[in-house]
């Protein structure tokens, strides 16, 4: 009696070991090789991921997150990094996550034939694609496209702008720093408080004021022109002007978080993004069609369809980099925390 108690009570530990181990690897089956954070719409990011995840045999969590707030994300997470990589999203913000600490240094093998703009000096930050700002607005709405800045403040417009919130969004915070470049601090934030009047929403994303332009609840956007491309797919709903004053753009970075927790694996995803065959995927599929940063690889056609009459300004990413807190701050206080009033 005693000798089949003791047989079944090894035989129920050895099914209750079975059934943890078996428990524990269910529960770790799923957990990622690495974590990547990116400044794209989901979709586009999760395009990416799931290539590199093939090529290279592993498994990634990829999290969409938005470009102004990326500084913030890192600075929480710096004594314990969660994200090895990050990837999309305008350079300001890459130059004020640097200036923090909170990137490792590298530079792609790929890089080194990119042109110097396209690379930190002390190889912190890797530039991935080139994106232009733009006016989108219904071709099927009786509203005249804009055709400067100016015109955006005119009566026509009045509750009929729809813009992105530069304290998210990369985009808009491009568009402030154009803003601010173009016309100088001060007229520049006079022209953003009258501008306000006419603005229905800030958006979170930079790609959203477009997409409520082609939906049919704003009248007029401003966003990256690749994204607008994108946006309409051809359907030829939305037309695209540039500030005859002149407009700005970005470049898209990448890099690697200090300590990051997968270095090995984040070195591979950098060299992966500036490969001619992941920098040949913009324009095709759901990828917006962007400028590629390497030299070999030619810019998909749809980049230049709407972009002749274009106008770019002397854009300094090192000034709105070392600025980007402080405008951010600004245009929270004078125009933000004013609306809500």
């Amino acid at each position: 009696m005693n000798f089949l108690k003791i047989r079944l009570s090894v035989l129920f530990g050895i099914i209750i070991m079975i059934t943890a181990g078996l428990c524990f690897q269910a529960a770790t089956s799923d957990t990622p090789d690495m974590v990547v954070y990116y400044g794209l719409p989901e979709e586009e990011g999760k395009i990416f991921i799931t290539l590199f995840e093939k090529d290279y045999g592993v498994h990634i969590e990829g999290r969409a997150i938005k470009t102004g707030e990326m500084a913030e994300i890192l600075a929480k997470e710096q004594k314990k990094p969660v994200a090895s990589v990050v990837f999309g999203g305008s350079l300001p913000a890459y130059l004020s996550v640097k200036d923090k600490g909170l990137f490792a240094p590298y530079k792609p093998p790929q890089a080194k034939r990119f042109d110097k703009k396209f690379h930190d000096s002390g190889n912190f930050w890797t530039g991935i694609y080139v994106g232009i700002i733009g006016f989108c607005t219904s071709g099927t709405s009786d509203l005249k496209p804009p055709a400067s800045w100016q015109d955006l403040l005119k009566p026509a417009y009045r509750g009929k702008i729809a813009l992105s919130n530069p304290l998210t969004s990369g985009t808009a915070y491009i568009t402030l720093a154009t803003l601010t470049q173009l016309m100088g601090e001060e007229k520049a934030f006079k022209y953003m408080q009258t501008l306000d009047r006419q603005v229905s929403v800030y958006t979170r994303s930079g790609s959203e004021p477009c997409k409520l332009v082609s939906g049919g609840a704003a009248g007029v956007g401003i966003s990256f022109v690749h994204d607008i491309i994108q946006i309409d797919r051809n359907k030829r709903k939305l037309l695209i002007t540039f500030p005859a004053e002149g407009t700005g753009l970005e470049i898209g970075g990448a890099a690697i978080t200090k300590n990051a927790p997968n270095m090995k694996l984040a070195q591979k995803f950098i060299d992966f993004l500036c490969s001619p065959k992941v920098q040949n995927m913009y324009g095709k599929g759901k990828i917006p069609p962007r400028f590629p940063s390497h030299p070999d690889v030619k810019p998909p056609a749809a980049a230049f369809t709407q972009g002749k009459a274009m106008k770019l300004i002397r854009f300094d990413f090192e000034w709105s980099g070392e600025n980007e807190e402080r405008l951010k701050k600004k245009w929270e206080e004078l125009i933000l925390l004013r609306r809500k009033k």
